[in-house]
């Protein structure tokens, strides 16, 4: 099944929609909240979260599956409604969040993505750069209790970024790891997602199919549960090789890069796999990456006449 309204979906996780971004927020005797979309949609994604940030379960987390402008721009927001919020991230996400001119890169992203929505980003840029202070690291392996029995396992999942990791809720078969494991548009449209190793995201995928994973978060698309959820990551398995193979056809047949690039954002448009509007430039920039890192693995091919020595 494909879920993209907001609601509880298991016993220990409800799904949050924004325009932009889904998230799940896992419930035990606290709650945390994994990434946080734009700072666009801060508002929107508050005025979900407070049912959850008092009583039995105040929000006490956010997990951070890597450290894109699209999954932290609300860090700075959250932190100001609920000060008692600690943000978890892998080592290289820390390491990312602690360089000024990251956070300013953020901070003009997230600024012109809200300005598309004819918003502001609602923050002070030195106000921006406080907000990002990561309170726990954390690695392969490790357990994060929510109490109430509730454990999430962190699971490092490279390849979309060096820095992504996802968090499993064991208890209810429940996975987030952002685009580690591709995009989703619809039955025929899964997309592969790599922008530091194509090596790595298959093995990424690899791993998680042999995790028992019944409910997947997809970040910009809802979630996907049952059998669909495991075919997903078999097919954004597939559609990574299938595009290298996509992308060496086209050099073979004579295409440059800038050709097979509008070729391919024309493609993703077409299919509803690329959306138009404030997100158009990050994903020309993810077309550009997938291309240039296929291009990298691909030999370059003999002349005649040359040793293959």
């Amino acid at each position: 099944m494909w879920n993209r309204t907001p609601g509880r979906l298991t016993e220990n996780v409800v799904q949050l929609v924004t325009p932009v971004s889904s998230h799940f927020l896992f419930l035990g005797g606290v709650a945390a909240l994994v990434d946080t979309g734009v700072s666009a949609i801060a508002e929107n994604l508050i005025s979900q979260l407070e049912p959850y940030s008092k009583g039995d379960f105040p929000l006490r987390y956010i997990f951070l599956t890597h450290a894109h402008f699209d999954h932290v721009g609300c860090i700075p927001h959250l932190r100001a409604k609920f000060p008692n919020l600690q943000l978890i991230a892998s080592p290289g996400t820390a390491e990312l969040l602690g360089r000024r001119p990251h956070l300013e890169a953020l901070y003009q992203m997230n600024k012109r993505c809200a300005a598309a929505f004819g918003a502001d980003v609602g923050v002070t840029l030195e106000k921006w750069c406080e907000s990002f202070s990561v309170n726990r690291i954390v690695s392969e392996g490790d357990s994060i209790n929510l109490g109430e029995d509730v454990d999430v396992k962190v699971v490092t999942c490279p390849g979309h970024t060096a820095d992504c990791i996802g968090y499993f809720l064991k208890s209810d078969s429940a996975l987030a790891c952002a685009e580690a494991v591709g995009g989703y548009a619809g039955r025929d449209k899964v997309t592969a997602c790599f922008l530091s190793s194509r090596s790595d995201f298959i093995q990424t995928l690899d791993k998680l199919l042999s995790i028992d994973v019944k409910v997947l978060s997809l970040p910009h698309g809802g979630a996907l549960s049952g059998d669909l959820a495991k075919r997903f990551l078999l097919g954004a398995r597939e559609e990574a090789n299938n595009f290298a193979e996509m992308i060496r056809g086209q050099l073979a047949e004579g295409s440059i890069k800038e050709e097979i690039l509008m070729d391919l954002l024309g493609e993703w448009t077409t299919h509803g796999i690329s959306p138009e509007g404030p997100f158009a430039d990050s994903q020309e920039e993810v077309a550009r990456r997938m291309i240039d890192l296929v291009l990298a693995e691909t030999p370059e091919p003999k002349l005649a006449g040359e040793s293959a020595s």
